[in-house]
Formats: C-alpha cells, sequence, structure tokens
C-alpha cells in the first residue's frame, strides 16, 4: 500500500478548491470566513502533496507541485522565496511558468515573500515589472522614491499604471507628487490612471482636489471611463458631487447607486429612493440600499399592496417599494446627521471600515479600504489577507491526518 494512498484526491481537491476561489473573488462581496476557509485547505492540500513528493512517492506531473515545492522545502522562508521569485521572472523559457499560478502562490502565502531584497528583486528583472508593483502593495513592501519614479517614466503602461497605484497607497510619497501637473500630464490620454494622481491627492488632502476631479470629469466623454474619477467624488462624501453621481445613475444604472452607498450622506439616501422607480435602476438601488443603511428595503404592507390592485391606477412593485422607503427613511431620518457620511447604518469610523474590510472579500474590498483611509486621513496599503503563516497548521494537519482527505 502507498505511504500516502490518497495523494491524487489531494492534487484533485486542491485544483477545485482554487477553481472555487477564483470564481468567489470575481463577486462583489463575499465573506472572508469562506475564502480563508478555502484557502487554508489549499494549503494543506499542497503541504500533502510536497511531502509525498520529498518522500520518494510517485507523483504525477503537477504544475502547481513544482512551483511550490522550493517554498515549502525552505519552510516559507522570505529569502527564499525572493530567489524563487528572482528564477521565475529570468526564466530564459518565458512559457515554462504559468504567470497566473505564480501569482496565487503570492497571494496565499504573502508571508514567504516579505523581504528587504524585494526591491532588489525588481532592479534585476526587465519583464513583468507592473506585475511586481502589484504585489510590492499586497505584500506591504517599501520601495524607494526612485523606484517608483523610473517606473512611472516607463514607456511599458502596465508597468507605469502599477507604479502609480503602488505610490497612492505609500505614506512615504507626498501630496506634491500627486498635484504636480506635469506628473498628470503622463497620463492625459489615460482616464483611469488620471483618477490615481487624483486618489493619492484626495487620500492626503489636498486643497481643491474634489472640485479638480469635477472639472475633469465634466471634461471625459461619458464612454471614456470615468468611473474612477467618479468613485473618488463618492469617496469624498462631498455634498457637491451628487448631481454627478446622479446623473451617472442614468447612464450607468449597474454602477452609479453602489457609488451612491458610498457617498453615504443622507442626502445619498434621499436620491437612492428617487431611483426606486425607475426599473433600469431600482434592482441596483435595492442592493446599494443595503449597504448603506444595514436594512432590506422595506416592503409595503400585503394589503396595501392588495389594494392598490384593485384600483384603477396599479402600483408595479417597485413603485410600492419605494413608498415603503420614503416611510421608513421619514421615521429614521432625525437620527443620522446631514453632514456625517454612514455605512451599515453607521457613522463612518474608521473601526468600523476596517472591521468591515476584515469581514469581506472580493469587489468591495478597495472601495472598504478607500473609505477607511479617508475616514482616518492616515495612508497606508491594504494589510495582505493572510497575514500569518500556515507552514506549522498544514503540518499539524497533514501529519495527524497521515496525508487523509481533509476537504
Amino acid at each position: 500500500m502507498p505511504l500516502f494512498p490518497f495523494l491524487s484526491q489531494h492534487q484533485e481537491q486542491s485544483a477545485r478548491l482554487l477553481k472555487q476561489r477564483s470564481s468567489l473573488l470575481k463577486r462583489h462581496a463575499v465573506e472572508s470566513t469562506t475564502l480563508r476557509s478555502i484557502e487554508q485547505r489549499v494549503l494543506t492540500h499542497w503541504y500533502a502533496m510536497v511531502s509525498a513528493h520529498n518522500m520518494g512517492e510517485s507523483v504525477s506531473d503537477d504544475e502547481w507541485l513544482a512551483l511550490i515545492t522550493p517554498l515549502f522545502d525552505a519552510k516559507l522562508n522570505s529569502a527564499a522565496g525572493i530567489d524563487w521569485l528572482k528564477t521565475v521572472f529570468n526564466s530564459t523559457d518565458k512559457n515554462a511558468v504559468d504567470i497566473d499560478k505564480v501569482a496565487i502562490v503570492v497571494q496565499l502565502i504573502p508571508e514567504a515573500f516579505q523581504s528587504d531584497s524585494y526591491e532588489k528583486l525588481m532592479d534585476s528583472v526587465e519583464h513583468n515589472r507592473g506585475l511586481l508593483f502589484r504585489w510590492a502593495s499586497l505584500l506591504g513592501c517599501s520601495l524607494s522614491q526612485e523606484c517608483i519614479n523610473r517606473s512611472i517614466h516607463s514607456d511599458d503602461p502596465i508597468e507605469r499604471a502599477s507604479a502609480l497605484r503602488y505610490a497612492v497607497y505609500q505614506s512615504s510619497v507626498p501630496v506634491s507628487f500627486f498635484t504636480d501637473k506635469t506628473n498628470h500630464q503622463l497620463s492625459r490620454n489615460r482616464p483611469d490612471e488620471l483618477a490615481d494622481w487624483f486618489h493619492g491627492a484626495l487620500l492626503r488632502n489636498a486643497p481643491a482636489a474634489v472640485e479638480q476631479i469635477l472639472q475633469t470629469v465634466s471634461e471625459i466623454p461619458t464612454n471614456a471611463g470615468q468611473y474612477e474619477l467618479i468613485r473618488l467624488l463618492a469617496l469624498s462624501s462631498d455634498e457637491k458631487c451628487l448631481p454627478v453621481l446622479r446623473q451617472y445613475c442614468e447612464t450607468e444604472p449597474d454602477k452609479g447607486p453602489w457609488l451612491l452607498a458610498l457617498h453615504g450622506l443622507p442626502t445619498a439616501i434621499e436620491l437612492l429612493i428617487d431611483l426606486l422607480n425607475q426599473p433600469t435602476v431600482a434592482h441596483s438601488a435595492v442592493q446599494a440600499w443595503r449597504w448603506l443603511t444595514a436594512q432590506p428595503l422595506p416592503f409595503a404592507d400585503i394589503q396595501e399592496q392588495i389594494k392598490s390592485v384593485k384600483q384603477t391606477n396599479i402600483q408595479l412593485p417597485h413603485e410600492a417599494n419605494q413608498q415603503a422607503a420614503k416611510k421608513w427613511w421619514y421615521a429614521q431620518k432625525a437620527n443620522w446627521s446631514n453632514n456625517m457620511a454612514m455605512w451599515q447604518g453607521k457613522p463612518r469610523t474608521a473601526e468600523l471600515l476596517k472591521q468591515e474590510y476584515s469581514n469581506y472579500r472580493g469587489r468591495i474590498t478597495q472601495d472598504l479600504w478607500d473609505m477607511k483611509l479617508l475616514t482616518s486621513r492616515i495612508v497606508s496599503h491594504e494589510p495582505a489577507q493572510l497575514r500569518i503563516s500556515y507552514f506549522e497548521q498544514c503540518q499539524s494537519a497533514v501529519t495527524s491526518s497521515f496525508i487523509g482527505e481533509t476537504a
């Protein structure tokens, strides 16, 4: 009987779990506990595969095994992790390594790459530097201003955009870097990239940042990538941005109501209520309502709906919802401060938003982190979702089950 009788199951289960993880991360929001459970199980399966390989078991060709064995053998040592990345990126055979798989390894085991020598790695790499900048943010690695400046002026648009996005969340980068008009010229034909310059300025409380974003939005055609700029207006929670957000709800009904939830002022709730009688926007407004108020959208009393059906002027369901929402809002309005942005029915505080960030994964995470930074006025990169090493936990799980199925 083979020493590791369930090895094929570990390979199959890890592949299945990674596919499930990828699908969940594409959602708007998913509970962090769900993702953490999946990721820990993947790492346990990986550890079992590496253990089987190192103890002489015959393991079928597996790309994951080839990738992770050096890291697990080094007990996730960061120096070994940096050397591993250097080997991957400087491979002469560019088709030998699936860079998407490398990215997943970095995301699942960030502690294996957190090293002071990360910038030296970047200096030794010619290709995919944009990807390395994105990972630097994930890993919390500090890069020098010289390194950032060099890539900001790169001819590679991906490297340039990634370096700028990295700089946005680094407290060491001064506000003057983001307000420098000559820097803005580097992104004059790229609205999404231009938004990052304003993003950095807004996080650092630059004077007139909101006014400059409003002016830029007015100068850009609606189909030319306005979303990131308008998202910044929503995050600012500035009253004068609401007309732009209202208009955006009409042109982009799937995205606009969410931005009203990010805005958070009581007047944003009133705009959401107005949108409930518009069929194209109503569904998205219902979703935004829950995030902003922590309440399901109130439905009209069933008896009132029955009565309305008997009338000649029949109320459609979304119209009934609007009347119920107005009734709820009039009862709650006195509890909401006109000048205080809200989230989940509570005044926004850095502590609340930090907790919300830890509760969810998916597309929502950047919005939650930005709200937290704008509330605290302290610039910092997003923390890695997995900060503790799972090496000992994997070892314990595998040993106790003698490489049995743990999924």
